[in-house]
């Protein structure tokens, strides 16, 4: 995430240079520039100061909005600045008009990825052909529970969850920014999720920020089965299946798909494996399991990071496939960040595992 403001933060700069350099063309850049390096300060301290922003919920609203804005006409600007900076065929009218465009566009696009991140998830479904009966994983990732997810929030995602008549849930990490016990009251709609074989939970990278193992413990509270490199097998009508799950990839030698596995080793039935970041995919397929359940990448959550989240992150979204093992990548039940998810939708996924 530090690497991330880096980025940001040289891009800042490169950005008003560019700006400063050809301010007749970009009339927007003396004023627009300042603003974003102040936004950026901003989210800086937002982590320094989180009790502070979370007891100011509008503010935090407020500085998310703007740094995102400000972040859509970073990249706006540079081509268009870079482009201007070799051309002179452009009067100062048009520029004028082709900056307020800019703008205007920007700040309809954040609208737009602002309703998106609210209205909530959207069901999608897909179907990996594993078994000759019946079955249904209903998967959530990257809740996000937060100063800006609260319980109303969840519980509306718990109706959703439920009415889709889950056989197993799957919850693959990252649900919630904070500590268990800060978060008790919003946390409580999930114990309502009951499926008929059970509800299966893997860590994230963001618990493991606030107390992992507070958050083990608050996930058996809640009554999910906690996978840590281990798994078990279900009973199903006529056959059986394995699912089991490791923490997050971002533990290194902690996780571990191999050891995962290894009730396994000598069964030919499918073997599922949850793991927070499809980085994992690797191990998986090494170690056997037919299908890998991730998310963490949130898809990008907004353009335009959607374009260049895959850069980073291999198999980044939707249904994939590596050697034996089908790999599917969650977008993201909730938000991080930004209240902001442009072309990039919340999801919760339906997965159905009978070959047609």
């Amino acid at each position: 995430m530090f690497f991330i403001y880096f980025v940001i933060f040289v891009l800042a700069f490169w950005w008003t240079y560019l700006w400063y350099s050809y301010a007749f063309l970009s009339g927007l850049g003396p004023v627009l520039a300042p603003i974003f390096l102040v936004t950026f300060v901003l989210q800086i301290y937002r982590w320094r100061k989180r009790k502070f922003f979370e007891n100011y919920v509008s503010l935090l609203y407020f500085n998310y909005f703007i740094f995102a804005f400000m972040t859509f006409l970073l990249f706006a600007a540079i081509p268009k600045d870079i482009f201007f900076a070799f051309t002179d065929t452009f009067t100062l009218k048009n520029v004028r008009q082709i900056n307020i465009t800019i703008v205007v566009l920007s700040i309809l696009g954040i609208l737009w990825g602002v309703r998106t991140a609210l209205w909530g998830p959207l069901v999608r479904k897909i179907h990996v052909p594993l078994l000759n009966e019946d079955f249904r994983i209903v998967q959530i990732s990257d809740l996000h529970v937060s100063a800006m997810i609260r319980a109303k929030r969840v519980e509306k995602i718990v109706l959703q969850v439920l009415s889709l008549n889950p056989d197993l849930i799957a919850i693959t990490g990252d649900i919630a920014d904070g500590f268990p016990n800060d978060l008790r009251i919003d946390l409580e709609p999930l114990r309502k999720l009951n499926a008929r074989y059970g509800v299966f939970y893997v860590s994230g990278n963001h618990e493991t920020y606030y107390n992992l193992n507070a958050w083990y413990e608050k996930m058996l509270e809640l009554g999910f089965n906690v996978l840590i490199n281990s798994g078990q097998f279900i009973e199903l009508s006529t056959e059986r299946i394995f699912i089991a799950g490791v923490p997050d990839f971002s533990t290194r030698e902690q996780s571990s798909p191999g050891l995962a596995i290894t009730p396994a080793k000598n069964f030919s039935g499918p073997k599922i494996l949850l793991a927070h970041q499809p980085k994992s995919y690797l191990a998986a397929a090494k170690a056997g399991f037919d299908l890998m359940l991730s998310g963490h990448t949130h898809w990008g959550q907004f353009f335009p990071f959607s374009l260049v989240v895959g850069f980073f992150n291999p198999y980044c979204k939707g249904l994939n496939r590596h050697e034996n093992l089908w790999i599917y990548t969650n977008a993201g039940t909730g938000f991080w960040g930004p209240p902001v998810r442009l072309w990039v939708p919340a999801e919760i996924t339906q997965i159905e595992l009978r070959k047609k």
